[in-house]
């Protein structure tokens, strides 16, 4: 289950999120139920007419992220856990050249 959500504040700022819900049930072979949340958010700014961006992201804000895979397979039946990279944040700069209008003096 997933959800993204994205507000623009006077055309140049943008504020954006999401977020998943990833739920493993309870059943027989399994007896735990495995329930872990990412949720990443994302501030943005732009300049010069939309070419230039400059962001600072945060991703895993909750620090959950956990990488589960649960399996069958003829007589063997197996769960594995892996670590992830956890929360981080991010700085960047985006340039968005392919659509500037280019015009050729004679």
């Amino acid at each position: 289950m997933g959800l993204d959500i994205g507000v623009y504040f006077r055309e140049k700022w943008k504020l954006s999120t999401d977020y998943n819900l990833n739920t493993r049930q309870k059943t027989v072979d399994f007896q735990d139920n495995l329930t872990n949340q990412l949720w990443n958010a994302r501030l943005q700014r732009t300049f010069k007419k939309d070419e230039f961006t400059a962001y600072i992201m945060i991703r895993d804000i909750l620090n959950q992220n956990i990488g589960i895979r649960r399996y069958v397979y003829e007589n063997v039946i197996g769960e594995e856990q892996n670590s992830r990279l956890k929360r981080y944040a991010m700085v960047g700069f985006t340039w968005n050249f392919k659509n500037k209008d280019i015009t050729a003096k004679k």
